[in-house]
């Protein structure tokens, strides 16, 4: 499986966390699903993207920064099927948590 490792800031400690999270690549960004397992809530390295959406993402060897965006509508939707396509559990996540899971783009900085 794709997997990135997510380095963020933490919204109520300020501390660096770091989270491996699987990915799709759209061009030179990269597509990350905030679906916690299917829990209720969103996962805290999402909220911490969305308090402060400078981060940094290392896949392999290789280190880049990174600004997140939550995506809506249309963008999300497709880019939600692209997702289901490479980890189709996301689809029972969304169904077992009863929200919809955020889909959030990490374009280069």
């Amino acid at each position: 499986m794709p997997t990135c490792l997510l380095t963020h800031t933490g919204r109520k400690t300020g501390r660096t966390r770091q989270t491996p999270l699987l990915f799709v690549e759209d061009g030179e960004a990269l597509i990350v699903a905030g679906s916690n397992w299917g829990q209720v809530l969103d996962p805290a390295w999402a909220l911490n993207l969305i308090d402060d959406p400078q981060a940094v993402v290392q896949v392999g060897k290789r280190h880049w920064s990174v600004v997140a965006r939550v995506t809506e509508g249309e963008e999300r939707e497709q880019l939600w099927k692209r997702l289901l396509q490479v980890w189709p559990a996301y689809d029972t996540y969304a169904k077992q948590s009863g929200r919809q899971i955020k889909v959030f783009v990490l374009d280069p900085a």
